[in-house]
């Protein structure tokens, strides 16, 4: 109970004020250790909603449906799914061509987005286009239009937003705004859209935000939207796509499909672009300008300021972060936290074990401030910090251990009842009970 009331005081105290069109945290003193407790450690627990799908189910329903139509629908079904294949070999000759530079290029102007919990502590992005990889450096092409889409579950709190250097409004850089140029750029250029001066006249590149291919803003650098090139628009949909991602999540998805444009064309600027997460620092990855398929710069500028966390194989298998030091025996830990453990149960348990080891070795530490408040604080962040650890190993076991083609009704919301997968929804109470913490 004393963890909801403060974090949930403490959560309500992080104000963003809004100047000039941008959002930027408050200076208070509280807001730098909320944004650690909370923005930082706490949101990571509950993000990812799990797909439940059965590939052989799927498959058999496939072959009943192409029996059962006429010879003409067969031909479509048929072509469709010949016009698929070439697009994969086309999506693997280029990303086989872009890996060797690690870099990927959605052929498709797309790139599908989701979240790997798992990947870091705070988490990593993933694109559907560039398989087996992680925060990848993508491509866009100069002047173009690329869509990004956050419709995967796992991109609840996670709303993705874009700067000219790593991490945006978390590190105090510049973001893509209609008013804003970019740091390393003087405001006096001429961009392709046809404005001089573009950030007093709001037409410098900006991301346009989606929900349901509705746009959500009045400012537009793609004729396609806006009916022309708009300017002293500042509204790129931006408040209101993420007023939608500070629902609860079950609202939050049924909403519908998360998306934004962005069409990058100021040809004079040269320098990398970054897509970062707006909750959690550290997500940041890379973005190379190109034109004809070239990369208008070869060297990665301006550079990543922190390197990615790189995983024992102990946190591949617990899911969590930072606990192969922590494994027992431990000298700073009795020699078991958990008990009467058979086999089935070892290897979470021992998961669970290095847990509390980590949060008992965080947690034993002096009061050499001599003030209550920030030992309250450091005793309060590994606790947190275990409690994020938890649940993510939970979600992870969870995901392996439940059967996933079982059906159960279950309340959801006083009287109202739906069906739903017995992990779905596990995995949504864990997000909701814990989700306190990030709103």
């Amino acid at each position: 109970m004393l963890d909801f009331v403060f974090v949930s005081q403490l959560s309500h105290s992080l104000k963003y004020t809004k100047q000039g069109g941008k959002h930027q945290k408050s200076s208070s003193p509280y807001s730098a250790v909320l944004l650690h407790i909370i923005d930082v450690q706490l949101i990571e627990i509950i993000m990812p909603l799990f797909a439940i799908r059965c590939p052989r189910m799927l498959a058999s329903s496939w072959l009943l449906l192409l029996l059962q139509l006429q010879p003409e629908q067969q031909h479509q079904v048929q072509a469709q799914a010949q016009e698929q294949q070439e697009q994969q070999v086309q999506q693997r000759e280029i990303t086989e061509m872009a890996d060797e530079n690690h870099l990927c290029i959605s052929p498709t102007n797309t790139y599908t987005t989701k979240v790997n919990i798992y990947a870091s502590e705070m988490g990593n992005f993933e694109f559907e286009e560039c398989p087996d990889m992680i925060n990848p450096t993508i491509g866009m092409e100069m002047g173009q239009v690329y869509t990004f889409v956050q419709e995967d579950k796992s991109n609840y709190m996670h709303p993705l937003r874009f700067s000219y250097f790593p991490d945006g409004q978390h590190v105090g850089a510049d973001l893509l705004t209609p008013d804003t140029k970019g740091s390393s750029i003087t405001a006096t250029t001429t961009n392709d859209s046809g404005g001089t001066n573009c950030a007093q006249n709001m037409t410098c590149p900006a991301p346009l935000y989606f929900l349901n291919d509705g746009y959500l803003g009045t400012y537009s650098n793609i004729p396609e939207v806006a009916d022309g090139i708009t300017t002293n628009e500042a509204d790129y949909g931006w408040d209101l796509y993420l007023d939608f991602f500070l629902g609860n999540v079950p609202n939050w998805k049924r909403l519908g499909k998360f998306s934004m444009q962005l069409k990058f064309d100021d040809a004079s600027h040269t320098q990398d672009l970054f897509y970062y997460c707006w909750a959690h620092q550290y997500m940041a990855g890379r973005i190379k300008l190109l034109r004809d398929g070239v990369p208008v710069q070869e060297k990665n500028d301006p550079p990543m300021y922190y390197q990615q966390e790189t995983r024992s194989e102990f946190d591949q298998m617990c899911g969590t972060s930072h606990l192969e030091q922590f494994k027992l025996p431990n000298a700073l830990c009795p020699s078991e936290f958990v008990c009467d453990v058979d086999e089935r149960m070892r290897e979470f348990a021992s998961c669970i074990d290095a847990m509390n080891c980590a949060m008992m070795a965080g947690m034993t530490n002096k009061a050499t401030s001599k003030s209550e408040v920030a030992l309250f604080v450091h005793q309060m962040i590994p606790h947190h910090q275990n409690a994020v650890n938890m649940a993510k190993a939970l979600l992870k076991a969870v995901c392996i251990l439940v059967y996933l083609d079982k059906i159960c009704l279950v309340p959801f919301f006083g009287d109202h009842k739906r069906e739903e997968p017995p992990t779905y929804i596990f995995s949504t109470l864990l997000r909701l009970l814990l989700g306190i913490f990030a709103v």
